[in-house]
């Protein structure tokens, strides 16, 4: 009997010999994966990203703020001191991957297609597990201590802003109660609990500015249920219910008319925003776990932890390696295996840019 010959519409003719069967398979693979990572991910966006052709590690410089001085007339300028110092941000030791084999008869039989889907898949598990590692990070530069014989600050939060930062979180009490937070990390918020939060931002927004932190790209990092809640203070829930009505509402939609207070109105506001720190919504802040395992840069107890308010120049992340995808046709097992992995590492670059908000 003779063979048939299919037509292999994945097989990049131009490669001559060296062409295989799924040459053009992959751009569209890694399209898809791409296009879920950036839809996915929260993280690459609220802090400083770079991009390294080699290496394990880079280095930052860290330059205090210069004084200025007045010019005495005759007097010789001889040039005013400033501290120098630096951080080092290293990759990861191992890449982060995400990973599927397809059967081909499975393949076959289904009457959906199978690879668009599970490559977006891949492309959104790449993104939670990032955005889980850095918002670790994020935290934790917030709780860095100030260095030792050094003008430079540490993280966290001082009412005082004379006071150097040493990585003191901003607390607040549990409860439902007005000026309390969820003593649970699982606990629904309620609008006390969203109220007192928006409080927190507005005395760390203080801080940051009294400490020259830079102005622009400012963001707070709420979990989902939380950002929700935000979104409905000062609305009542039904047109005869006024009792949850708080007085104000921070969050009006502008292209909505104002209403009054007896009309209901669930408010459609796609993007929060309080003194310039635009509030996010993220599942993966880690809040109420305490990380053991991995990575020691990402262990941390974080049980108290409720949100994190930072500048894009907290936290720095280096990537190595982006989101990269292969595949390879495994003949003696009639399956197409399809990897997609990204290798990076992150690490504090201005700690006094991060204020961790928890209960006490």
């Amino acid at each position: 009997m003779a063979n048939s010959s299919p037509i292999r519409y994945g097989k990049d003719f131009t490669q001559g010999t060296n062409a295989t069967f799924s040459d053009l398979f992959l751009p569209v693979y890694g399209g898809e994966v791409l296009a879920a990572f950036e839809e996915m991910s929260v993280s690459k966006n609220i802090v400083r990203t770079m991009t390294m052709p080699s290496g394990v590690s880079m280095e930052f410089p860290m330059i205090h703020k210069m004084s200025a001085e007045r010019h005495a007339a005759g007097t010789e300028l001889l040039g005013t001191d400033i501290q120098t110092a630096k951080r080092t941000i290293s990759i990861d030791e191992r890449p982060l991957v995400a990973h599927f084999d397809l059967d081909d008869v499975d393949q076959a039989m289904a009457h959906y297609e199978t690879r668009s889907e599970i490559a977006k898949q891949a492309g959104r598990a790449i993104a939670r597990e990032m955005d889980k590692n850095v918002l670790q990070l994020c935290v934790k530069a917030s709780r860095t201590a100030t260095p030792a014989n050094s003008d430079f600050d540490g993280g966290g939060y001082k009412a005082d802003p004379s006071a150097a930062l040493d990585g003191t979180a901003y607390e607040l009490a549990s409860g439902t109660g007005a000026n309390n937070l969820p003593a649970s990390a699982t606990g629904a918020w309620n609008k006390n609990n969203a109220l007192a939060l928006l409080g927190a931002i507005e005395d760390i927004v203080v801080g940051f500015d009294q400490r020259d932190v830079p102005q622009e790209e400012r963001f707070c990092v709420v979990p989902t249920d939380c950002w929700h809640r935000l979104r409905t203070i000062g609305v009542p829930e039904s047109s005869a219910d006024t009792s949850g009505l708080i007085g104000y509402y921070p969050f009006q939609d502008g292209t909505m008319p104002q209403r009054g207070p007896t009309e209901a109105d669930a408010s459609r506001a796609g993007v929060l925003s309080h003194l310039g720190v635009n509030i996010v919504r993220s599942n993966f802040l880690p809040n109420g776990s305490n990380i053991t395992t991995g990575e020691q840069k990402y262990q941390g107890d974080f049980s108290k932890t409720r949100a994190i308010v930072l500048q894009k120049q907290a936290v720095g992340l280096l990537t190595l390696m982006g989101v990269q995808t292969e595949t390879d046709r495994d003949v003696r097992r009639q399956t197409d295996f399809f990897v997609t992995k990204m290798l990076y590492g992150g690490g504090t670059l201005r700690p006094e840019c991060a204020v961790e908000i928890a209960v006490s």
